[in-house]
C-alpha cells in the first residue's frame, strides 16, 4: 500500500494469479508512505466486520498498524506489516 495524502494506493501481485492494482480516495493527510501488509490477513480483517470504512492508524512502514471499524470501538485487528 502507498498512501500519500487523499489516496490510497493499494497493489498486488502473484506469480500464480498476476497483478492487480486499485486507487481509492480516503482520508489522510500526512506524509508519503508505502507499507506492505499480507493481503490474506487484510482479507479476513474486512470480512470479520461490518462497518463498510475501516480506521488504519500506523506510526511508520515498520510497526504494527491498528484498523478499527469508523465508528464504534467492537472490532481491532493489530498486523505486523511486511518488509517491501
Amino acid at each position: 500500500m502507498v498512501l500519500k495524502p487523499g489516496l490510497l494506493e493499494v497493489s498486488s501481485s502473484n506469480p500464480e494469479l498476476g497483478d492487480a492494482r486499485e486507487e481509492l480516495d480516503i482520508d489522510y493527510q500526512g506524509p508519503e508512505m508505502s507499507i506492505g501488509y499480507n493481503a490474506r490477513y487484510l482479507l479476513d480483517i474486512l470480512q470479520a466486520q461490518d462497518d463498510l470504512r475501516v480506521r488504519m492508524i500506523f506510526k511508520d512502514h515498520l510497526s504494527p498498524g491498528v484498523f478499527r471499524p469508523e465508528k464504534g470501538d467492537d472490532f481491532l485487528a493489530v498486523v505486523m506489516p511486511m518488509r517491501l
